[in-house]
C-alpha cells in the first residue's frame, strides 16, 4: 500500500468519479484505476462499487476511508513540521 494509492482512493471518494479523480490528481484514468484496484486487492475488500453513473463507497470502504484521511492528514502535518524545522 502506498501513499499514492491512498491519495487516489480519497480522490475517488471525494469526487464520486474515477475520471474526475484522475483529472484532479493529474494522472490518466487507467493509472488511477489500476492503483485503486491494486489497493483493493491488497486489502482484500472492495472500497468502491463501480457503475456507468460513477462510483459509490461500499460498507468496507466507509470503514477504510476515514483511516485514509487520517493517514494523509498526519503525513501533511509531518511534512509541515519538517518544512518549518
Amino acid at each position: 500500500m502506498t501513499f499514492q494509492q491512498l491519495k487516489y482512493a480519497d480522490a475517488v471518494a471525494t469526487y464520486g468519479s474515477i475520471s474526475e479523480a484522475a483529472r484532479r490528481c493529474f494522472v490518466t484514468q487507467p493509472t488511477l484505476t489500476e492503483a485503486v484496484r491494486l489497493l483493493e486487492e491488497e486489502l482484500r475488500i472492495a472500497v468502491f462499487t463501480r457503475s456507468p453513473k460513477g462510483v459509490s463507497v461500499t460498507r468496507e470502504g466507509e470503514e477504510f476511508l476515514p483511516v485514509v484521511v487520517g493517514v494523509r492528514r498526519r503525513r501533511a502535518q509531518d511534512h509541515r513540521r519538517q518544512m518549518t524545522g
